[in-house]
């Protein structure tokens, strides 16, 4: 009697894993394909270390007010570091910042705070100075000598990221100060990262 109802229930069995599919697609915090960490191989300026202060699958919810966090690595010839912002969807115009160059630190930058989801690139000048040109890929570098550090900024929060705000926070307290590699390592996870060529002590820079 039951033999009628067969073909009803795999149906649904169907329907729900579609859907679980379609959910675990949409969610970029499982798809998309961040860089944590940005850099060559090859090169002083293209080699060195350069890494964003989130989650390992590299989105992060910056919360409010946008705190953003990286890492530049040590280097004996130090390149100025180009953010560049763009939303993710769209054909709003991405914005750039260029800050100073300079040797190993922990750099605190107020993110742009764009009401959708952002990609977030970093990237050390290496060249001549000239960006990408504009080919409409949302992925594209910004410096052709390495490539940069990716994230995406969104809007909800998890708890994760809660953890990551609150630190970055912390830390802004510090600005002109220095914070300790060990720290770093402890709060941030970095203990595969941060290696011996890394200063003990690092500078807090938080660029106006």
């Amino acid at each position: 009697m039951n033999q009628p109802w067969r073909p009803l229930a795999l149906c649904c069995t169907i329907t729900v894993a579609l859907a679980s599919q379609i959910q675990v697609s949409a969610n970029p915090r499982a798809t998309f394909p961040g860089r944590l960490v940005g850099g060559g191989t090859r090169g002083e300026c293209s080699a060195r270390m350069l890494v964003h202060l989130v989650p390992r699958s590299s989105v992060f919810a910056p919360g409010d007010p946008s705190l953003l966090g990286l890492l530049e690595g040590p280097s004996s010839q130090p390149r100025p570091l180009v953010l560049r912002f763009r939303p993710q969807t769209g054909t709003a115009p991405a914005t750039e910042r260029l800050l100073l160059s300079g040797g190993a630190a922990l750099v605190l930058v107020q993110g742009p705070g764009f009401p959708d989801a952002t990609l977030w690139e970093s990237s050390y000048r290496c060249d001549d100075g000239l960006t990408a040109g504009a080919s409409g890929d949302p992925l594209q570098v910004v410096s052709t000598s390495s490539p940069p550090a990716l994230s995406l900024l969104v809007q909800d929060t998890t708890p994760d990221d809660a953890r990551f705000q609150l630190r970055l926070q912390q830390l802004r307290g510090r600005c002109g100060g220095m914070v300790s590699r060990a720290e770093l390592i402890s709060t941030f996870e970095l203990g595969d990262l941060l290696g011996q060529d890394w200063p003990e002590l690092l500078p807090v820079r938080c660029p106006s």
